[in-house]
């Protein structure tokens, strides 16, 4: 019988005890697990936030292979990797640009990370293509430096300015500035040169393949103004970066007609191509109209003409030349720009001494950015934008990005249009820029008061803010 009330007793108790938990156990192993979560996984915020020191020491990585060689470096790389390294100069090669992908980042821990991405190393003697994998390590202070590093070449002969459509970073080096300067100047004579000489062809190999549709007509109108020669002459050439990818180029330009001299206040714009610079928007301004009246040699009477073969005394016969030359027609000479003449001999280019200044180069930034808005050329595009942009309502860059990649898509055709714009600089590495704004697409226009906040990085201004108000 007490064997009996015992064996009761026993599966009473499992019976309650499978009850209990059947009803409470779930929830409370729930939140158990969900405490552990919280407790050893990062959040999204901090996720973030050590992507993008990553990103930034990439980006420190980068600009000391174009300009810090070995000096630095000990910022980068952990005590182990440099003790790796026989020595510091052989860890990165002076390079002339760098270009990497958006890289693809991968938390293994909350004090590591694996890194992966392709790069494009254009160096002296040749190019460099190659799979990168870095080993991020966090170490005291908070800062991530690399732990390790390991390089797979890819063979392949794509063209040295073949530009990935995910660029993460393009940077060169002053060398490298220095030499797409002379480029770029090479390329404003051959434009001048191909118009002089009517040169279809080499017209066709100084401009973008769509420039006439991006004007709006067809390839054979556009091409029709190239059909004859011209007496044309270039001054005052001057070159501004928006965008290492992008050139702006300002000029004056002077053609000479058989009865009329016109003087254009020329503004081209270059992007880096397949084929390298190459010119995708052009913009001229009429400044002055001349009529030149040629002149009318008429007949002399027979007397006159007998009497002028009577030899006549040198100072007589030096004042009559002197005034038969007065008496000829003369065009004006205009003044342009850093008070140089607009006169010039033809074929020659000559390029300001003194760079334009800093509101110039930051209209120049705002002409670009609207330029490549309206291209929807996305890489061109986002890249005048600082990598520390903040796009507002607790959006992150990256998902700004994608929003607006997607937004930029979508239309048919966008034309934006910039007037009226006010640079205000606040000091010597921060500046304002405000604009009147006209947006047309196939489905969507408006007029709009747009302001810039702009920060200088590494030498150039990028987009920090952007605010705008509907007219």
């Amino acid at each position: 019988m007490h064997g009996s009330v015992m064996l009761t007793a026993t599966v009473v108790i499992l019976v309650s005890v499978a009850v209990f938990a059947y009803l409470y156990a779930p929830p409370f192993v729930s939140a158990f697990h969900s405490n552990w979560q919280q407790k050893s996984a990062p959040t999204t915020a901090t996720l973030r936030a050590d992507e993008s020191s990553i990103k930034e020491a990439m980006i420190e990585y980068v600009q000391s292979m174009l300009l810090d060689g070995p000096k630095g470096r000990h910022e980068l790389f952990t005590d182990k990797f440099l003790d790796a390294s026989e020595a510091d100069e052989s860890i990165i090669p002076k390079v002339n640009s760098v270009q990497i992908d958006q890289p693809v980042i991968a938390f293994s821990s909350p004090e590591t990370a694996r890194v992966r991405f392709s790069q494009i190393v254009r160096m002296q003697n040749g190019v460099r293509r190659s799979q990168e994998r870095f080993l991020f390590k966090r170490t005291g202070g908070g800062r991530w430096k690399i732990d390790q590093r390991a390089s797979q070449p890819v063979m392949g002969s794509s063209p040295d300015h073949a530009f990935g459509k995910n660029v993460f970073l393009y940077v060169k080096s002053e060398d490298e500035k220095s030499r797409d300067r002379r480029k770029i100047e090479k390329l404003v004579a051959l434009w001048k040169d191909a118009r002089a000489n009517a040169d279809i062809d080499s017209v066709l190999n100084v401009y973008g393949t769509d420039i006439w549709e991006r004007q709006g007509t067809s390839k054979e109108m556009w091409l029709e103004r190239f059909t004859k020669p011209q007496n044309i002459s270039v001054t005052n050439v001057n070159i501004v970066y928006p965008h290492q990818l992008q050139a702006e180029v300002t000029l004056n330009e002077r053609i000479d007609g058989s009865h009329k001299q016109t003087h254009n206040d020329v503004r081209l714009v270059l992007e880096l191509s397949d084929h390298g610079w190459l010119i995708t928007d052009e913009q001229s301004q009429t400044l002055s109209e001349q009529i030149v009246q040629p002149m009318t040699i008429l007949p002399k009477p027979a007397s006159i003409a007998k009497a002028e073969t009577v030899p006549k005394p040198a100072s007589v016969h030096q004042t009559k030349n002197t005034a038969a030359v007065a008496s000829k027609p003369r065009p004006t000479t205009k003044k342009v720009a850093n008070g140089a003449s607009a006169e010039s001999k033809p074929g020659v280019v000559k390029v300001a001494a003194a760079e334009r200044d800093e509101a110039d180069i930051i209209k120049a930034l705002v002409h670009g950015w609207a330029t490549a808005w309206s291209k929807k050329n996305l890489e061109v595009y986002l890249g005048f934008y600082s990598r520390r942009f903040d796009p507002g309502s607790g959006v992150s860059f990256e998902q700004w990005r994608k929003h607006r990649a997607a937004r930029i898509a979508k239309p048919r055709y966008i034309d934006v249009k910039v007037r009226e714009i006010q640079v205000k600089q606040q000091s010597p590495e921060n500046a304002k820029v405000s604009f009147i704004q006209f947006y047309r697409s196939d489905t969507y226009q408006d007029k709009a008061l747009k302001t810039l906040t702009l920060a200088r990085e590494s030498g150039e201004w990028k987009i920090a803010g952007e605010y705008s108000s509907t007219l």
